[in-house]
């Protein structure tokens, strides 16, 4: 009996230990990748922390909001010469933050500070803040129990002539120094199956909280010695708290929620295809196996499949068709013209009507 005993504990042991998946640096995006995302009412569906959880977001909705976020060279970006360390930078709409991935993890190495509605006038719109220690995200391989603290600093400083008053001396500046104190957290805190609308997926639930506070500084000239000096005005603290799902093969997380300061929910987001307008773009049993190739692809692809295809179909992230063709020969070459480079879905159908579906990746 007590043989049996143990054997049914370690079955147990086993089948926890390997319910959960783990992330390597192939799970995150390199240069080349585009990610996109739309904007989704969670319905009050928000993952808890656990262990093999059920994470139900069948209900969640897409509200037509859309982000395209490119994963670019850091050293072809225009603030990389700014950013050493970093190997990676993303792009959304005019944002870049800078990354440093390798084996053993992914790191945030800066970020373009929005200078809009800074206190003085200022000749430039984005100040390049690069920290002063890379802030671990993930560590690889990342999985459940993953619990990461760190600390830096930024600084940004620029020419900037004007009087301000210190006390009761008019003190002459030439310039002027943004600090920030950034404290970073990340932990892994629970695991399980997360059901969207477009198909099941193992993730892993990470918990991200990013706080800079910033101050200010400027050099003036007292009694003919420049001097840094405590700047007489107040920055705003930014903060940043995000709730993630991540699974594998994906490059993003899955849902993305924020949070304020408060712990207040501020907004979600989830990579397109899994919600409903884009349900019927993602198989997740497919009929039978293909393969584009090249994938990525610049201006054509071929198709390697296992059945005599009857009809190729090219589909937009959104599942607008964008065309049909019917191959004339195994192989043939399909051209994709001047696509904006992205991902897109080619569908294909065979002479005994199966149809399967899969991510083409277009870098024009």
């Amino acid at each position: 009996m007590k043989k049996h005993l143990v054997l049914f504990i370690i079955l147990v042991q086993t089948q926890w230990a390997f319910s959960q998946i783990s992330l390597t640096t192939a799970d995150l995006a390199g240069p080349g990748d585009v990610v996109y995302e739309t904007t989704v009412d969670l319905n009050n569906l928000i993952p808890i922390a656990d262990t093999n959880a059920n994470y139900e977001l069948l209900a969640i909705t897409n509200t037509e909001g859309l982000d395209t976020t490119y994963y670019l060279n850091a050293a072809s970006t225009p603030f990389g010469s700014a950013m050493q360390g970093a190997n990676l930078a993303s792009l959304t709409g005019k944002s870049y933050t800078y990354f440093e991935k390798d084996a053993t993890g992914f790191y945030a190495r800066g970020s373009v500070f929005n200078t809009d509605g800074f206190p003085i006038n200022l000749p430039f719109t984005a100040a390049p803040l690069r920290f002063s220690s890379r802030l671990p995200i993930l560590t690889f391989p990342a999985t459940m129990g993953m619990n990461l603290k760190a600390a830096a600093t930024t600084r940004f400083t620029f020419r900037y002539d004007t009087v301000v008053p210190i006390g009761p001396i008019q003190a002459n500046v030439d310039s002027v120094r943004i600090i920030g104190n950034i404290t970073d957290t990340s932990i892994i805190d629970g695991f399980g199956t997360a059901q969207f609308q477009g198909g099941n997926f193992e993730c892993l639930r990470n918990i991200q909280t990013l706080k800079i506070v910033f101050s200010a500084q400027v050099r003036a000239s007292l009694f003919g010695t420049p001097t840094w000096l405590p700047f007489p005005t107040t920055l705003p603290d930014f903060y940043s708290q995000q709730l993630l799902l991540w699974t594998n093969d994906y490059k993003a997380p899955l849902l993305t929620i924020s949070y304020d300061e408060n712990g207040d929910f501020i907004g979600s987001k989830a990579q397109l295809p899994l919600v409903s307008r884009a349900r019927t773009l993602v198989s997740s049993i497919p009929d039978f196996d293909f393969t584009p190739y090249p994938n990525p692809a610049t201006n054509s692809f071929s198709i390697q499949s296992e059945k005599i295809l009857k009809k190729v179909k090219l589909f937009s992230p959104t599942g607008k068709e964008i065309f049909e063709i019917t191959p004339s020969s195994p192989g043939e070459t399909i051209k994709t013209g001047k696509l904006p480079r992205g991902i897109y879905i080619v569908q294909t159908e065979s002479k005994d009507g199966s149809i399967s579906r899969k991510k083409l990746i277009i870098n024009q």
